[in-house]
């Protein structure tokens, strides 16, 4: 004899609105599981403790509570102070400024030689450094085909020079007259120029910005003086209206 199965020992039951329970399953079936997954899921970890709460259930200790590790340093001599402060450098507004310095600055590159040639004239100036780091400025000048001059000259970007208002030169000569000159920005038409004598030793000439006239192809212009506002060139001239040769030693060229 057949045991019945267990579907057949479970007879449907009709519900108050007259359908069967098996019938409100495959209605709600779908919304049933749905429900379920959803008790079924696992709750989620807490969210770790953001830096802020952190922070505040756990403040950084301070100062206060380790003074004897924070404030207690060790103190130098006089001495030692006064041997660090002597190796610092020098403020930048500290009165002078060195436009060029021979012996330290190795690119001489810029400076150029620029005689009569330009006019027709056949005077010779050299340049070269030489063994001791000094610039030396030397030929001959001669008087032929309306010549008369050589100079070393050294072209740089407009500076502000305001600051300043004299040009020192460290030099030696031979005992005779050059001129320095200047221009406030490329292409001027004019320069401005002031004459010194040197000796045969070792010296420092002192130029006052005020003290250079200007001038244009040799010939004194009816303006101001150098104003010493920008500066673009440094030149050296030799042109004593005479056949001679010549020899300028130059160390370094600072504004004051």
């Amino acid at each position: 004899m057949k045991t019945p199965s267990r579907a057949m020992e479970t007879p449907a039951t009709t519900t108050a609105a007259g359908g069967s329970h098996l019938g409100n399953r495959k209605k709600y079936g779908a919304h049933q599981k749905r429900e379920i997954f959803h008790k079924a899921s696992p709750i989620p970890p807490p969210a770790p403790p953001r830096k802020v709460d952190f922070l505040l259930a756990h403040p950084p200790q301070t100062a206060k509570r380790y003074p004897s590790k924070i404030m207690k340093l060790p103190t130098l001599p006089a001495v030692a102070l006064i041997a660090i402060a002597s190796t610092l450098p020098a403020p930048a507004d500290a009165g002078e400024k060195i436009l060029f310095d021979f012996q330290k600055d190795g690119e001489v590159q810029g400076w150029a030689i620029e005689d009569d040639g330009v006019m027709g004239g056949v005077s010779k100036g050299r340049f070269r450094v030489n063994d001791e780091g000094h610039a030396e400025f030397f030929g001959e000048v001669s008087l032929d085909n309306n010549g008369g001059f050589s100079s070393l000259q050294w072209n740089f970007d407009p500076m502000e020079v305001d600051r300043y208002s004299t040009f020192v030169v460290r030099l030696r000569g031979d005992g005779k007259r050059y001129l320095l000159l200047t221009e406030s920005k490329p292409g001027d038409r004019h320069y401005y120029q002031a004459e010194f004598q040197t000796g045969t030793d070792w010296q420092t000439i002192e130029i006052p910005f005020k003290d250079m006239v200007p001038h244009s192809r040799g010939d004194r212009l009816n303006q101001p003086n150098f104003e010493g506002k920008t500066m673009s060139q440094v030149r050296f001239m030799i042109a004593n209206g005479k056949a001679e040769s010549f020899r300028l030693e130059i160390d370094k060229v600072e504004l004051r």
